[in-house]
């Protein structure tokens, strides 16, 4: 099936809105809302088709609404519901597989800091242990992608579009394609991430430069769906009462750096966000400064249990 574009799917939804009888007040409103919408898809995100729209997209879009152009909360929330209705539209003609406005709330994150779910670190070293304890089908993948979302921040398209290539065997440092932000970066790994990729990559049958770093059943990259499961799946294996997604683990690698006092400057300098306004803790950085942020990332996670869970694998 085609691709749609964002603004395709706009005109379609506004069509049906219009030939249904909506009020002319409601469509006005929705196309300002959609407008917006498409603007900061196609020029901060560099996203043309509604279908590349993720869950992180929509946060981080709930997140400029707040901090780059300054809504109030009743504003923000009527924007995200006008997008919910859209994105409900276009999920029952099966134009868009999966519906990531269903997931995001309209409170803003940071707005109550009790309300953030944010991962304690037993919490933290409860969900990465659950592979080592499972042991199910592609464990070490799995053990893999979670250290990198637990101790390099990354987003969820960021680890999945990973090739072979970018991993650095020999110094350690993983090449990062922020396709959101449009910039790349190199980050040095943990000796802990390291290892763990390293016993997820003895069990390939081939590692073709070009090959996804992750590959799933097909050969192909691990699909989001896939990936946003097995995510729950150990979640939920943990016990962890909380709604725990990819973005969550991202949140408490932030969260941690900003209570050990590294400065907004610093941490901007690991993550590569080129817009400071939106979450105030991002852009490009010198190889000193994220050697020194991934130490930072390690100081307030226990470090012993995790330990022992890699060096016992390390001697298998």
């Amino acid at each position: 099936m085609e691709k749609m574009t964002i603004q395709k799917a706009i005109e379609r939804y506004i069509n049906n809105m219009e030939r249904t009888g909506k009020g002319k007040n409601t469509i006005t409103a929705y196309k300002t809302d959609y407008n917006i919408f498409k603007k900061y898809m196609e020029e901060e995100a560099g996203i043309e088709y509604i279908e590349v729209v993720d869950e992180d997209n929509l946060l981080d879009y709930r997140d400029y609404l707040y901090d780059v152009k300054g809504y109030k909360i009743a504003t923000v929330n009527r924007k995200l519901n006008a997008l919910k209705s859209l994105f409900t539209y276009l999920e029952n003609l099966r134009i868009i597989s999966v519906n990531y406005m269903k997931v995001i709330p309209t409170t803003r994150p940071f707005a109550d800091r009790e309300k953030v779910e944010i991962l304690e670190p037993d919490e933290l070293d409860k969900i990465l242990s659950m592979p080592f304890e499972l042991k199910d089908e592609n464990w070490k993948r799995s053990a893999a992608i979670l250290y990198i979302l637990a101790f390099l921040g990354l987003r969820r398209e960021e680890v999945l579009n990973l090739k072979v290539k970018d991993f650095d065997m020999t110094n350690k440092t993983l090449y990062v394609r922020r396709s959101k932000t449009k910039v790349h970066d190199v980050l040095p790994l943990d000796d802990r991430v390291y290892i763990s990729l390293m016993n997820y990559l003895k069990e390939r049958d081939s590692l073709e430069p070009d090959d996804y770093l992750f590959k799933g059943d097909r050969g192909k990259k691990v699909s989001d769906t896939a990936f946003s499961k097995m995510v729950k799946k150990y979640a939920n294996a943990s016990g962890i009462d909380k709604d725990i997604t990819a973005y969550n683990f991202r949140h408490t690698f932030i969260t941690n750096l900003v209570e050990e006092g590294l400065s907004q400057a610093d941490i901007m300098k690991w993550t590569g966000h080129k817009d400071i306004r939106v979450l105030d803790v991002y852009t490009q950085g010198t190889p000193t400064i994220k050697n020194r942020v991934m130490e930072h990332s390690f100081k307030t996670h226990n470090k012993n249990k995790i330990n022992k869970l890699i060096n016992d694998l390390d001697k298998k």
